[in-house]
């Protein structure tokens, strides 16, 4: 499906959903969404709105475990993105840090998802439509392929539920390694 998905969007390209995609795109960038979502955790201890800041502390650690997650599926698969024209099925293993061949899965899929997801299961099921849109905004800029951003997509939603269910998990740093407390 991944070449067929590619096409539809490249072959119904319009001005206003270049638009549309330039915004959604932002709710998946890693550098803008980490510290918004810190922010609304300080913000929620500081209003000592402990539902708030629970739910964007859910968000972080989402954020943290399958970040780490995506990082090295992203490494270790070093597939092609759609705008470098070698196809759905070119893949350079450990090809280092050349972006594009980090096409798989999404990051800016998965951020969204990580993201939102606690804060759509606490406030609000109409929250998902940023990281569907994100998603979308993914293929349609030809940066990447429908499998790279289900696989983003599922490894976001998937973090983010985990930790907003489980409210009281407990991710714990030591010397030998990551542990999560149950």
């Amino acid at each position: 499906m991944d070449k067929w998905v590619s096409n539809q969007f490249l072959s119904h390209q319009s001005k206003g959903m270049k638009h549309f995609t330039d915004v959604a795109t932002v709710f998946g960038e890693k550098k803008i969404m980490v510290p918004a979502t810190a922010a609304v955790w300080a913000a929620g201890l500081c209003l000592k709105n402990e539902i708030l800041s629970t739910t964007a502390f859910n968000s972080c650690k989402a954020l943290i475990t399958g970040g780490l997650l995506v990082e090295a599926i992203k490494i270790g698969a070093g597939r092609s993105r759609p705008d470098t024209d070698r196809g759905p099925w070119h893949y350079s293993a450990f090809g280092g840090n050349n972006n594009s061949t980090k096409s798989l899965p999404s990051g800016h899929a998965f951020v969204s998802w990580a993201i939102f997801t606690p804060f759509a299961q606490e406030y609000s099921k109409w929250l998902y439509a940023i990281p569907v849109s994100v998603s979308i905004a993914r293929m349609y800029r030809n940066r990447h392929w429908f499998s790279d951003v289900v696989l983003g997509s599922g490894i976001g939603y998937f973090a983010g539920l985990y930790f907003q269910k489980r409210k009281n998990q407990k991710i714990i740093y030591t010397g030998n390694g990551i542990v999560i407390r149950f």
